[in-house]
């Protein structure tokens, strides 16, 4: 990240020096779990009021433990471009400095 130049200023960097996406992963993931946990709430009214017994038990069951895998593979596809912007970060860290030892 730059000196002196703070999110807005890496946020309009046209040429895309400095990520924004380490700083913003965990609102990504935030803003995630809430439109899972909308989207099992939803699921289960809707399978409570198609009703019926089996049903009702079959949503009971289902849509938690569906709710619960959506978030495990959401949180591994984040883990995975973290990982992805960290080589890139470690790579030009490590240019940098083998050039630096290059010069003198």
């Amino acid at each position: 990240m730059a000196e002196g130049r703070g999110f807005f200023g890496d946020l309009f960097d046209f040429e895309f020096k400095d990520f924004i996406t380490i700083r913003i992963i965990k609102v990504i993931y935030i803003l995630g779990m809430i439109l899972i946990g909308i989207g099992a709430l939803l699921a289960l009214i809707a399978g409570f009021s198609r009703g019926g017994g089996a049903s009702i038990i079959f949503t009971f069951v289902l849509v938690p433990f569906g709710a619960l895998l959506t978030i495990i593979f959401f949180r591994v596809y984040l883990e995975l471009v973290v990982v992805i912007f960290r080589i890139g970060e470690n790579s030009t860290e490590i240019a940098r400095k083998l050039g630096a030892g290059s010069e003198g």
